[in-house]
C-alpha cells in the first residue's frame, strides 16, 4: 500500500516524464512543414514523393501513429496487467526513444519511408498516458484520484506548450549541423525520460506487490493477452456504439474529432504555404493553442458548463471553431489573424472537448470504464483516419484539409442542433 507521500512522489515522477517526453514530441511540430515542402532544405524527406502526394505523405506521417495507438494501446494495458506497470512503461519509452533514433537516420538520409516506419513505431510502443492513468488509478483511491490525475493533464499541456516553442527557436540556428538539433534533443530527451523511469518509478500493480514472482501458466496466459485485448477493446467500442444512450453522441465526438484531427497535422503547411510563416511562427502559433487549451480547459471550461450546461457550451464551442477556422482560409495572409485565430480555435475545441468529456462521463453511470475506454479509442481511431482524408484533399489544394477540418466540426454541430432534444442530458 502506497502512502500519501509515496503517491506523491510517484505523480510527480510521472509527470516530469510525460511532460518530457511530449516536450521531444512537440519540437518537431514546426518543422514539418520544411519536412515536407522544403526541398532545398537538408531535412526534407519527400523528395521521392509526387508532388501531388506530398500532402498524402504529411497524413500519413501522422496516421500512422494514430493507428499504432488504436492497437497497441489495449495491448500495452493487457500487458501491464500481467509483467507489471513499470516493465511495460519502459519498453514504451524505449521504444520512444529507439523510434527518435531512427527518425534521425531517416531524415540524414532523406528517407520518407525510414521516418514513416519509425513514426509507426512510435505510435506502436508510446502509450505511456494510458500507462501511467492505470498506475495511478493502482495506488489512489476515488477521492484524491481526480487531482493527480489533474497533474498528469498538467504535464500533457506543458509539453505540448513548450514542444512546438522550442522546435520555433531551434530552428533559428542556422547552419549545417544545426538544423538537425530539434531531432538531437528529442534523442536526448527521451534518454532522459528512460533514466529518469528505470531508477525512480515504482511498480504499482497491485497483484506483483503481493507476489515476488510469476508461475509458468500465467506466463502461458501473457502469450494471449494481446489479441483478447484487442477483441475487447473492438467489442466495447461495439457494446458502447449500439446502446442506444450513446450512439448519437458517438456520431458527434466521432465526426468532431475527425475535424479537428484534420486541423492539427496540416495547420503548419497552411501557415507555411498562405500565411508564409517560418518555423519558429509556427512554433509560436502552436504555443499560442497549447496555452490557451491548457488555460480553457483548466479554468474556464467547467465554469461555463456548470453555469448553462454541457449542450449550449458543446455548440458554443463548436461554431466558434469552425467558424473561426472558415475565416482564416477566407483571410489568408494576415499574419496578425492567424495569432488570433490560434487563441479562438483552441478556445472553441477546449469548450467541446471539455462537454464531451463531461456528457460521457455524465451519462456512464456505473459503465465508466466501458465508455470512457470506447470514448478514448474513438478519438485515436480519428486520430488515425483523419490525416489520411486531409491528405487527400489537400492533393487537390493546399488548404482543403484545413477548410475539411472546418466541414467536419460544422456537421457535428448541425447533428448536435437537430437531435437536440433526444441527446440533452
Amino acid at each position: 500500500m502506497f502512502t500519501e507521500k509515496q503517491i506523491s512522489t510517484q505523480t510527480r515522477v510521472f509527470f516530469l516524464v510525460v511532460a518530457i517526453d511530449l516536450l521531444g514530441f512537440g519540437i518537431l511540430i514546426p518543422l514539418l512543414p520544411t519536412m515536407f515542402r522544403e526541398a532545398g532544405s537538408p531535412i526534407f524527406i519527400a523528395g521521392d514523393i509526387s508532388e501531388a502526394y506530398v500532402y498524402l505523405a504529411l497524413g500519413a506521417f501522422t496516421a500512422v501513429y494514430g493507428f499504432g495507438q488504436f492497437f497497441a494501446n489495449p495491448i500495452l494495458g493487457g500487458l501491464s496487467d500481467k509483467f507489471g506497470r513499470k516493465n511495460i512503461f519502459l519498453y514504451a519509452v524505449f521504444g520512444t526513444l529507439v523510434s527518435r533514433f531512427i527518425i534521425l537516420f531517416g531524415v540524414l538520409s532523406q528517407s520518407f519511408w525510414l521516418v514513416i516506419f519509425a513514426k509507426g513505431l512510435d505510435g506502436a510502443t508510446g502509450g505511456i498516458i494510458a500507462l501511467v492513468n492505470a498506475s495511478i488509478a493502482d495506488i489512489t483511491t476515488k477521492e484524491n484520484r481526480a487531482r493527480y490525475l489533474g497533474l498528469i493533464g498538467a504535464a500533457i499541456g506543458a509539453g505540448f506548450v513548450l514542444g512546438p516553442a522550442f522546435g520555433g527557436l531551434l530552428s533559428l540556428w542556422q547552419n549545417s549541423y544545426a538544423i538537425y538539433a530539434p531531432f538531437v534533443l528529442g534523442i536526448l530527451l527521451s534518454i532522459i525520460a528512460f533514466v529518469i523511469s528505470y531508477f525512480k518509478l515504482k511498480e504499482t500493480l497491485p497483484a506483483l506487490l503481493n507476489k515476488k514472482d510469476n508461475t509458468e501458466n500465467e506466463i502461458e496466459k501473457i502469450k494471449i493477452a494481446p489479441i483478447n485485448e484487442i477483441k475487447k477493446v473492438l467489442k466495447n467500442i461495439n457494446i458502447t456504439i449500439r446502446d442506444k444512450t450513446y450512439t448519437k453522441f458517438f456520431l458527434v465526438a466521432f465526426i468532431f474529432n475527425l475535424g479537428f484531427s484534420c486541423f492539427t497535422p496540416f495547420a503548419g503547411v497552411f501557415l507555411k504555404d498562405f500565411f508564409a510563416f517560418s518555423p519558429l511562427k509556427i512554433g509560436i502559433y502552436m504555443t499560442l493553442v497549447g496555452i490557451t487549451i491548457a488555460v480553457a480547459q483548466g479554468f474556464l471550461a467547467y465554469k461555463f458548463i456548470k453555469k448553462y450546461g454541457e449542450i449550449k457550451i458543446l455548440l458554443l464551442g463548436m461554431f466558434i471553431a469552425s467558424s473561426t477556422i472558415a475565416v482564416t482560409i477566407v483571410f489568408t495572409g494576415i499574419a496578425a489573424l492567424a495569432y488570433i485565430s490560434a487563441i479562438v480555435i483552441a478556445f472553441g475545441v477546449s469548450l467541446t472537448q471539455a462537454s464531451m468529456a463531461n456528457i460521457f462521463s455524465k451519462r456512464a453511470g456505473e459503465k465508466q470504464g466501458l465508455v470512457m475506454g470506447s470514448y478514448s479509442s474513438m478519438q485515436v481511431f480519428a486520430i488515425g483516419l483523419a490525416p489520411l482524408l486531409g491528405g487527400i484533399a489537400s492533393a487537390y489544394n493546399g488548404s482543403y484539409a484545413v477548410a475539411l477540418a472546418s466541414f467536419f466540426i460544422f456537421i457535428a454541430f448541425l447533428i448536435v442542433i437537430f437531435w437536440k432534444e433526444k441527446i440533452v442530458y
